[in-house]
């Protein structure tokens, strides 16, 4: 059996004979009617190779005919070159393409064991009606197979009847394939309830077969024109105006309204693909619901063995749509750090690590940090606290790995100059700015003379034991609030008093009036 080498560039410069890139065929339908031949008798199959090396947009009516006599060994290829396969993010003028806006099919072939790879069928019109992207006639018996093709239409005004897939038959034993295909635009922009398009069009045997592998049907008018026998499988259906009227086929098919057998139902379609409403289906990582939902091969023979990209399809289950979902779901950790401090444990957040793009809700001081001298303020991604601040409770969405350093405040205490005599201490301010272990502390600072000597009880509440302190003029002086059974939050008065009288001040007296908050 011998390969036949043809190539199709429309804006090729050369020969125009096909036996090379260079001296490509202009056209494609010539092409097809210059080798036409007897394949099986030959025991041949032929290859035109597509590409558009200037970028050239063509408008054909590309014809294969009865002319052609094909078998399953000696068939017909069009496919396009390596670097000029349509792509699932949109149209590309510099890839190959089939288009055709006047009256007419844009390729139509009528016999079968046609193999179509690669190539972007194009239709644009605001009049036509009753054209098709790809009409499929057939009088004998076989297949025809769309292979990571993409069809769209862009129909408006008028247009009416137009279909992406027409297969007409009077035969039996018929098979049309569409394998990682895209059928998107089959709808009228201007008026689709007057004038309805359609995805599938069908012929006139219950045994000619519409099968759909693992494709995306997205914004069409309507999904079939009730004569096609049509079975959707592993395939995103969406954003259309009428659902299957002639069959319920559908089976492990994403949809909103989850028709079919073993269906996902998907709401929201944009984390799904990229910009579907554009036409850019790539496939977005939220797009986890489709993994593994599919069929795969090993279920079902016809399910292709590689997806839109080349990736290999193996097992019993595959993604659903055009992709294999094949992301590796990223992780970040979140760590706390004291940040200097020498009293208590950084808190270890249990649910660390988080899946890419995870809300993080940021922990307390769960594990009784403390720095003597500073009170812990909150968190920063930055050990100088240059960077972004957060306190507890608050929320962020996680995208690397991220050090919380712990925030410490430097305690600002106001007091006042004693002049006077130690019985009749003036009232003045204290403020509590640490909580370190199991003791509160206070800085006092003073510079009267009278006090360089004389020792004071440092208490929190009446009635509360007295703790004795030295009070040295020169020498902030730490009281130890560990046994005033005051917890974190709470708010009391301050008392503080010569050690030779232990009674509670009088109103004037030398009351300290402190809320222990802020340090606390």
């Amino acid at each position: 059996m011998a390969e036949i080498l043809r190539y199709y560039d429309p804006g090729a410069t050369g020969n125009n004979d096909g036996t090379s890139q260079t001296d490509a065929y202009t056209s494609l339908t010539t092409g097809l009617a210059t080798e036409a031949t007897d394949l099986v008798t030959a025991g041949d199959y032929i290859r035109f190779i597509c590409s558009n090396v200037t970028g050239v947009e063509p408008q054909e009516a590309v014809l294969i005919t009865s002319d052609w006599t094909t078998g399953p060994d000696n068939y017909i290829s069009i496919e396009a070159d390596a670097g000029y396969e349509v792509e699932e993010s949109g149209y590309d003028v510099s890839k190959a393409i089939l288009r055709y806006n006047y009256s007419g099919d844009v390729i139509t072939t009528a016999v079968p064991y046609v193999y179509i790879s690669g190539m972007h069928i194009y239709k644009s019109s605001s009049s036509n009606s009753y054209k098709d992207l790809a009409a499929v006639n057939l009088t004998s018996a076989g297949e025809v197979r769309f292979k990571n093709c993409r069809f769209t239409g862009v129909f408006s005004g008028t247009a009416t009847n137009n279909n992406a897939l027409n297969f007409y038959t009077n035969t039996t034993d018929t098979y049309v394939y569409l394998d990682n295909c895209i059928i998107e635009g089959m709808e009228n922009i201007d008026d689709a309830t007057t004038y309805p398009n359609y995805v599938f069009a069908g012929g006139t045997t219950t045994d000619s077969y519409i099968y759909a592998y693992n494709c995306i049907i997205a914004q069409n008018d309507q999904l079939d024109d009730g004569n096609a026998t049509v079975f959707p499988v592993n395939s995103t259906v969406f954003d259309y105006n009428a659902n299957f009227t002639s069959t319920a086929n559908q089976s492990n098919c994403a949809s909103p309204d989850g028709t079919g057998t073993d269906p996902v139902t998907i709401t929201d379609w944009s984390v799904i693909y990229q910009d579907y409403s554009n036409g850019d289906f790539t496939l977005l990582s939220t797009a986890s619901a489709l993994d593994g939902a599919g069929l795969g091969p090993d279920s079902d023979s016809n399910v292709p063995t590689e997806d839109f990209d080349g990736t290999t399809r193996s097992g019993t289950t595959c993604t659903i749509g055009i992709i294999e979902y094949d992301f590796v779901t990223q992780t970040w950790t979140i760590t706390y750090n004291g940040n200097g401090n020498d009293g208590g444990t950084a808190p270890t957040d249990p649910s660390s690590p988080y899946d890419d793009g995870s809300i993080v809700t940021v922990l307390g001081n769960t594990g009784t940090l403390a720095l003597t001298g500073s009170v812990w303020s909150g968190w920063n991604t930055a050990t100088d606290g240059s960077g972004t601040h957060y306190d507890e409770a608050d929320t962020f969405a996680i995208s690397a790995d991220t050090i919380l350093y712990a925030e410490w405040t430097e305690s600002t205490i106001t007091g006042t100059t004693y002049d006077n005599d130690l019985e009749v201490l003036p009232s003045c301010q204290v403020s509590l700015f640490s909580y370190a272990g199991s003791g509160v502390y206070a800085y006092v600072n003073t510079t009267t003379s009278d006090a360089t000597t004389g020792s004071f009880s440092f208490d929190v509440s009446e009635g509360a034991e007295y703790m004795v302190v030295a009070f040295n003029a020169d020498t902030p002086n730490v009281f130890d609030c560990s046994d005033s059974g005051l917890v974190y939050g709470e708010t009391a008065d301050l008392y503080l008093r010569s050690q030779a009288d232990k009674t509670v001040p009088s109103t004037g007296g030398i009351i300290i009036n402190s809320g222990l908050n802020g340090g606390f």
